[in-house]
C-alpha cells in the first residue's frame, strides 16, 4: 500500500484572492475522481492584502504537512494556481525555502517530485464575466 500511495500524484489548488473553500473543493474533486491526492488553500481577501507578514508561515505549514503528517514525499506534485494571490502567499515562499543553499535540504522533496504547473486564471462566473461579455 505504501508504494502505491507513494506513486499517486499529489496536486496543491492554490485558490484565488478571496476564494471561498467550497469553490476550491470543486475542482478538487475533480482531481479526486481521478485517484489523485489533494492540498487545497483559499485565501482570503484579508490574509492576501493585509497580512503579508504571516505568509510565509503557510508555505512552511504546508511543507510540513507534506513531509511529516501525510508523508507525501515521493509523490509526483502538479501546482495548480488560480490568481497571483495564492502564488504570493504560498508558492513564492515555497521557491524561496527550496532554492536555499545545499545545507537546507529540510524541503528538498519538493523541488525533486515538482512536476507541473497549472496556471487558471481565467474569469469565473458572475460579475466579471458579464462585464467581459459586455465587452466583446
Amino acid at each position: 500500500y505504501e508504494k502505491i500511495y507513494q506513486n499517486v500524484p499529489l496536486v496543491l489548488l492554490l485558490g484565488w484572492a478571496g476564494a471561498r473553500d467550497q469553490n476550491v473543493k470543486k475542482y478538487q474533486n475533480i482531481y479526486l475522481k481521478r485517484g489523485y491526492h489533494v492540498i487545497r488553500f483559499a485565501p482570503s481577501n484579508s490574509l492576501t492584502f493585509l497580512k503579508a507578514s504571516t505568509h510565509p508561515k503557510y508555505a512552511y505549514e504546508l511543507l510540513d504537512k507534506m513531509k511529516n503528517e501525510l508523508n507525501l514525499t515521493n509523490n509526483p506534485i502538479i501546482t495548480q494556481f488560480f490568481s497571483n494571490a495564492s502564488a504570493f502567499i504560498v508558492y513564492q515562499h515555497i521557491l524561496k525555502e527550496i532554492n536555499q543553499s545545499e545545507e537546507s535540504k529540510l524541503y528538498n522533496f519538493f523541488k525533486e517530485n515538482h512536476k507541473a504547473i497549472i496556471y487558471d486564471s481565467s474569469p469565473g462566473f458572475g460579475r466579471y464575466t458579464e462585464l467581459w461579455h459586455g465587452i466583446a
